[in-house]
């Protein structure tokens, strides 16, 4: 039992740092909204289209920027500043989702999930590199492992609080 509290205490060590504990919060915030967001706009157009097909051709459309044209914006961290970019990109991404309430055909969505979907590498990339300035070097290790297991919670929970928001709300 020892070796599991010497683990544990292991991987949340990055968060006694200051800044890592802000970063890891503004990563957790954006990223249950995105994974929320991602089922409930699923939910949306499955509503509206009634269809099957549209409600999976948005949850794709909201991850094709991940193969290559997010990656390339994903480099504007450098040129205009690491926090500056993590908040433009999720002040526009819920601008985005903002505007999907608007009704609207079935096909506009699909590119503001696009336009939407581009905004998380930009941020993801940000959040990459401001870790490894703010975690000093000993506890970078515990930081990598502990962002894991964040992301991993991340998808749980987004699509447990999405589920939440759908069943008391509707999409």
């Amino acid at each position: 039992m020892a070796g599991v509290r010497t683990s544990a205490a292991t991987l949340i060590a990055p968060l006694r740092v200051g800044p890592c504990r802000t970063l890891f919060a503004a990563q957790a915030v954006s990223g249950l909204g995105d994974w929320a967001g991602r089922l409930a706009l699923a939910a949306l157009v499955y509503a509206r289209a009634d269809s099957a097909a549209w409600a999976a051709a948005v949850t794709v459309v909201a991850l094709v920027p991940w193969l290559g044209p997010g990656q390339l914006l994903a480099t504007c961290a450098d040129r205009f500043g690491r926090v500056a970019v993590m908040v433009t990109a999720d002040l526009a991404r819920a601008a985005l989702y903002g505007l999907m309430l608007v009704p609207q055909p079935t096909w506009s969505l699909l590119v503001l999930a696009f336009c939407a979907g581009l905004c998380v590498p930009p941020f993801a990339g940000s959040r990459s590199a401001t870790l490894v300035e703010v975690t000093p070097r000993e506890l970078y290790p515990a930081a990598l492992a502990l962002y894991g297991v964040q992301s991993q919670t991340e998808i749980m929970l987004g699509y447990a609080v999405g589920g939440a928001v759908i069943a008391a709300f509707g999409p």
